[in-house]
């Protein structure tokens, strides 16, 4: 059985984000696949001896290294491992000095993967990525099916051609565009 190494910030650590809900459908997913699958908190855990000793433990013996959003601590861990890693980049670095450690430091990193093509465009260079990919996040499709009884019932009752509804999933951070989006609408809907 092959054993997969997941660094990055963990469901149920009181924090709920998009990379810790990627992480909790992922794990299973590699499970049924046959791939033994351990983790690490990496995000919110302060660097301490005992969290080195145990990444570099469970990475001794794992085949891969998956970074699920890319991290100074992560990467050094992955690095000490010596083992192939794909990294998960999830949102851009603004800070000039991380951007070149990071930099410097993914050069041992064997796949870059991308969550969006504008993710890809904006770190792919910035980080010198000589193999970027495009994969797009994983989510709990039951939510947002149109099998959902909910969902269907909103639908059936739509106002008119002119209306439409929007939803938005995500973090209320910058980096998520929701106000460029907003911005958007109260243009599109400002008489011409």
């Amino acid at each position: 059985m092959k054993k997969l190494l997941i660094l990055g910030p963990l469901p149920g650590q009181g924090h709920a984000g998009g990379i810790e809900t990627q992480i909790a459908l992922l794990v299973p997913e590699f499970q049924r696949r046959g791939w033994a699958v351990s983790t690490v908190e990496t995000f919110h855990q302060p660097w301490s001896l005992g969290l080195l000793w145990h990444a570099l433990r469970e990475g001794i013996t794992s085949d891969a290294v998956l970074i699920m959003g890319l991290g100074v601590k992560s990467l050094v861990l992955s690095i000490l491992t010596r083992r192939p890693t794909v990294v998960s980049h999830h949102t851009h670095i603004s800070n000039t000095h991380k951007l070149r450690l990071l930099r410097w430091l993914s050069k041992t990193v064997k796949v870059n993967l991308f969550n969006s093509a504008f993710m890809q465009a904006r770190l792919a260079c910035a980080l010198g990525s000589q193999k970027p990919s495009t994969v797009y996040p994983c989510y709990d499709d039951s939510t947002f099916s149109a099998a959902n009884a909910a969902f269907n019932n909103h639908a059936q009752g739509a106002k008119g051609r002119d209306s439409y509804d929007f939803g938005f999933v995500g973090r209320l951070i910058p980096d998520k565009g929701l106000e460029i989006f907003l911005a958007a609408l109260r243009e599109l809907s400002s008489p011409k």
